[in-house]
């Protein structure tokens, strides 16, 4: 029994060490999406442990499993949870409506504490253009819903959902199907906290940044780090 136990716990660190090299010190609560219970349904964000809505009304993200896309091509490799929506950058087509989520961290990120890495997969499964997905940082500490709800792609803008207090933009990736495909595509960028909110950041959220850079893509996002 004794030695049955020792090849547990050592199989069991080997697993525990895998897992946290593959995200070590991961700042995102449920980084990898894998907590909660996916839906077939339009805009069930909120089905994702630590995920929410960034408004109220409509135009929130999709939270499916790895073998469903509502439309275009399914992510690839086709493993685990993912979270989804339209990154919307156009005035022309897309002026309508602009879609995201929130995510929760898994501790707070102070002010003046130096750079951070900010990492996760996206993958394009449909669209047109050029598109420019927006990651920003938020002191939100109960997770709430903007008080402002867009009323087209821009406006308003995104830093005045939460209001410029509360809000930072962490960075920007342009997408396209070019460069890009259903095949998950790590990106990762850098920020800074010299200019952060006062108390800090608590969530980020995604969604297309105030560039009208012409296109409307589905986009497929996961491991969050």
């Amino acid at each position: 029994m004794r030695t049955l136990s020792l090849l547990l716990i050592f199989v069991v660190s080997i697993f525990s060490l895998q897992a946290q090299q593959g995200c070590p010190n991961n700042q995102v609560a449920n980084g990898d999406a894998e907590l909660g219970t996916p839906t077939l349904n339009h805009e069930d964000i909120a089905n994702a442990t630590g995920f929410s809505p960034i408004w109220n009304g409509s135009n929130w993200a999709e939270f499916y499993p790895s073998n469903y896309s509502p439309v275009g091509a399914i992510p690839s490799p086709a493993t685990g949870n993912y979270i989804s929506c339209w990154i919307a950058s156009s005035s022309s087509q897309g002026n309508r409506f602009r879609e995201g989520f929130q995510g929760s961290l898994a501790q707070p990120i102070a002010a003046n504490t130096g750079s951070f890495d900010f990492s996760m997969d996206i993958a394009c499964l449909h669209g047109w253009g050029t598109a420019e997905i927006a990651v920003y940082g938020v002191y939100n500490p109960n997770q709430s819903l903007a008080p402002s709800r867009p009323t087209g792609a821009f406006t308003p803008s995104n830093m005045n959902l939460f209001g410029p207090n509360n809000t930072v933009l962490l960075g920007t990736i342009p997408i396209d199907l070019v460069n890009f495909s259903n095949n998950k595509a790590n990106q990762t960028f850098t920020f800074n906290t010299s200019n952060f909110p006062a108390n800090g950041i608590t969530h980020f959220f995604v969604t297309n940044s105030d560039d009208d850079a012409g296109g409307i893509i589905y986009t497929a996002f996961d491991n969050f780090c």
